[in-house]
């Protein structure tokens, strides 16, 4: 590289992780909402059960309950686990003709191994429930022969969902597993209880939920797969093959998720068969109190797994790093004031459950804390699966598993519920060292940084000492607890805000919300001066309302009229800002989507046709034939360059006419160049850009490769022809250099393409321009336009015109 070239432009300081801070914030706070619903929902569902039939009642019940999750848990034999991990990694390789097999490859073996366990714990239903039960096993007997049905359903649901993580949304998962099954279940026990509640209906209250999430589920993946096949897609791989590839990894990680959930709710089984029923349903209220309380681990872990796989699958050990303390910290900040705040007050939030639950708030205490270590090495396990350790995995929980299950055996019977409780703990606390040890040391990974000190004091002075001071002035109380959150909660908000930064809260918290993006004509950049932190919560909150709205309505919305598909740094900006200030032209709803689009052919390649109407304005807006019409459009740059997606594009959008501006290839790639190190997302000088360009698009997902197909994106000769074979006739191409010539005769020809009234604007101005007296190196300028002469040469033959850039003709036959 020439130092002409070094000296031409400086870029600013980068900050690459910021992308992936916000991918991971905006999957976390989805779960976070879900989890919390969730949990919520789930606290809600042990009220109502310990409230209808009582400890002992409930002490039944919570031994049904851990029998059923337990072979559900078991008999997804890892696939959950794997199915995540592989569609990352087959859809970053390419290989999407190998989704639909490993969908097969990773339900049949566990719907399979499911059923087997189901027909078992139906035809045993009386042994087990006499080993698990002392005074109550006929009712036991009962539960199990109603679950018995519902596991191999239960297993295909989480197994579906999983898959669906794979494909980078954590929308369905939060949907069904998170809101819509465990909403149902406490109403329709409910229903039950006014109907005159019997252990049966209790029974299918509980469990029917699981047969509509299995449903669910199964639907919304197979629609994922065929979004993302391609119609010639075709597997790269036998299936034979697939299948050792995929059950190599997840069968260790399905015998340590056998561990793992067997150490959540052995002691529990082992209470039932040691103990009173009172004491099992004291302590399930409590530990259950305990696990309702990870949700922000479990929310966090579902949106981390599969951007820890991606980005180590791409070698990006750095970035993975910096996603995984970022994370560790969130948790901190969300999940410990509420294990604090058990661990000190249990007496007074047991009582909700009812009387004489306040017994277990020792076992609640010791669990808190336990769960203060679990939170504070972050989602140490995920990463330690995701980065391929799945054996490492296997040998913690099996370690974890022998600790629990031998103090378990030995505190039961001189403890009660206290020792259940410390044997719980220690096996989680030794699990979690045990993986931490290994990642830190094996995969160079640590989860604490500069900001788990800020994150971890602020949470114990906040809720640690404020919480022990206000108990020990005013005692364990109701009273004492409501003063607690009275002075707790301010000052830890404050104390937040003045750490937002180092933890990067803004993102996280911008992650409800997707802010607020100029409007082309409203400025010209694409960002916003920064939006106040108190008001952005509030704006996120009500976009996301606006998002419900337009989705509940989509059936009453039409596809685009007009597509602007580019090219980028090619005047596409310029040109939609002209078209939506024509009076019948309605930008995308909302409308600080007009600048970047809708994103539906490059960012959203799976999204089905109602999300995508939810963007455009309704019939009523947009007019009839018997009033003026009104023509809904969107712009998107980066279109044009995903030719892939032209065939989509005339599905989802069958009537729409598009527009593609074409810029001389060798400006527009020094143009984007520069727009990216003008940002930040650039720190490789152009020419080393250009030599990295081939790499990067061979290890990058389809949706981010257009961010750095510098000289790839000027290849029109080789994307146009498919955006020409699905328009047709209903597709005009204008060049950059005519609309910057004369921008009037240019807006006057495209409007009459699109149907539209004459129109004129009094100025045209060129959006999102940024002149700079630097100038490309002339032994890089000879080089590129030798590289698109023969793509040059192509487009003029193509479109029977000459182009303006480089003065070539077409063919004498395509004159």
């Amino acid at each position: 590289m020439s130092r002409a070239a070094t000296d031409q432009v400086v870029a600013p300081r980068p900050a690459p992780e910021v992308p992936e801070l916000r991918r991971l914030a905006r999957g976390g706070a989805l779960n976070l909402v879900g989890y919390l619903v969730s949990g919520v929902l789930a606290f809600g569902l042990a009220v109502v059960v310990t409230r209808i039939v009582g400890a002992r009642g409930a002490g039944v019940f919570f031994a049904a309950v851990a029998v059923f999750t337990i072979l559900s848990n078991i008999t997804e034999l890892g696939a959950d686990t794997g199915i995540v991990r592989f569609i990352a990694r087959l859809r970053e390789q390419g290989r999407r003709g190998d989704l639909r097999p490993l969908v097969w490859v990773a339900l049949v073996p566990a719907v399979a191994v499911a059923t087997l366990a189901g027909i078992a714990t139906v035809v045993w239903a009386e042994p087990i429930a006499q080993v698990l039960s002392r005074s109550n096993p006929a009712d036991v007997a009962t539960y199990l022969r109603i679950f018995g049905p519902f596991i191999p359903l239960a297993t295909a649901a989480t197994v579906a969902l999983a898959g669906t993580r794979g494909f980078g949304t954590m929308r369905p998962f939060v949907a069904i597993q998170s809101i819509a099954t465990p909403a149902l279940k406490p109403v329709l026990i409910l229903v039950a209880a006014i109907g005159g509640l019997t252990v049966t209906g209790l029974a299918l209250g509980w469990a029917i939920p699981e047969a509509f999430a299995c449903v669910a589920a199964l639907v919304v993946l197979v629609r994922r797969v065929r979004r993302v096949e391609g119609l010639d897609e075709t597997p790269s791989t036998s299936i034979g093959a697939l299948a050792k590839e995929f059950w190599a990894f997840s069968a260790p990680r399905g015998v340590a998720a056998a561990f793992q959930i067997t150490i959540i709710w052995l002691d529990l089984l082992l209470l039932s068969h040691l103990r009173d029923a009172t004491e099992v349903g004291i302590y399930g209220a409590a530990s259950r109190a305990v696990t309702i309380g990870t949700f922000a681990l479990q929310a966090i872990r579902l949106a981390i797994a599969p951007q820890i796989s991606r980005l180590l699958a791409r070698g990006d050990r750095a970035q993975a790093q910096t996603v995984y303390q970022t994370a560790t910290w969130w948790l901190i900040v969300v999940s410990w004031p509420l294990f604090l705040s058990l661990a000190v007050f249990g007496p007074a939030l047991l009582g909700v459950f009812g009387s004489g639950f306040d017994q277990g708030a020792t076992a609640l205490a010791i669990l808190s804390m336990a769960m203060l270590v679990n939170l504070g090495t972050g989602n140490v396990t995920v990463v330690l699966l995701m980065g391929g350790k799945s054996s490492w995995n296997l040998l913690n929980t099996a370690v974890a598993l022998a600790l629990n299950v031998g103090l378990n055996l030995v505190l039961i019977p001189r403890f009660g519920m206290e020792g259940a409780a410390i044997a719980w703990a220690v096996s989680i606390i030794v699990d979690n060292l045990m993986a931490l040890t290994e990642v830190w040391l094996f995969l160079g990974m640590r989860p604490f940084g500069p900001g788990y000190l800020p994150a971890a004091s602020a949470a114990l002075g906040c809720f640690g000492l404020v919480g022990l001071a206000a108990r020990g002035i005013l005692g364990p109380s109701d009273g004492a607890f409501a003063a607690f959150v009275l002075v707790a909660v301010p000052l830890y908000a404050v104390v937040l805000w003045r750490l937002r930064r180092q933890l990067h809260l803004d993102e996280l918290v911008g992650a409800f919300g997707s802010g607020r993006r100029a409007r082309p004509g409203q400025g010209a950049g694409w960002t916003s001066p920064p939006q106040a932190g108190r008001r952005r919560l509030l704006r996120g909150v009500a976009g996301r309302l606006a998002r419900a709205w337009c989705m509940a309505t989509a059936p009453l919305r039409r596809p685009p009229d007009i597509l602007v598909l580019g090219t980028k740094r090619g005047g596409s900006t310029s040109l939609a800002a002209y078209l939506y200030a024509h009076p019948q032209v309605l930008p995308p709803v909302p409308a600080r989507l007009a600048p970047k689009g809708v994103r539906a052919f490059d960012e959203h390649p799976d999204r089905g046709r109602w999300w995508y109407r939810s963007h455009f304005a309704t019939v009523f807006v947009r007019g009839t034939s018997r009033r003026r019409r009104r023509f809904a459009a969107e712009s998107t740059a980066n279109y044009l360059f995903h030719a892939e997606q032209a065939v989509r594009a005339t599905t989802l959008a069958p009537e729409a006419r598009a527009v593609v501006l074409l810029r001389d290839p060798v400006e527009r790639a020094w143009s984007h160049w520069r727009e990216r190190t003008r940002r930040g997302l650039e720190t490789l000088s152009f020419e080393d850009a250009l030599a990295a360009e081939d790499e990067r698009l061979r290890t990058l997902p389809s949706a981010e490769r257009a961010n750095i197909a510098y000289r790839a994106q000027g290849r029109y000769a080789d994307v146009l022809p498919p955006w020409q074979e699905a328009f047709g006739d209903r597709l005009l191409v204008v060049f950059a250099e005519e609309l910057v010539a004369d921008p009037g005769a240019v807006y006057a020809r495209v409007g009459a393409f699109l149907g539209l009234e004459p129109f004129a604007l009094a100025s045209y101005e060129a959006w999102n321009r940024h002149p700079s007296p630097d100038h490309i190196d002339p032994e890089t300028r000879a080089s590129l336009t030798a590289f698109y002469a023969p793509f040059d040469a192509r487009l003029a033959d193509l479109l029977g015109r000459a182009l303006p850039w480089a003065g070539v003709p077409p063919s004498p036959a395509n004159r």
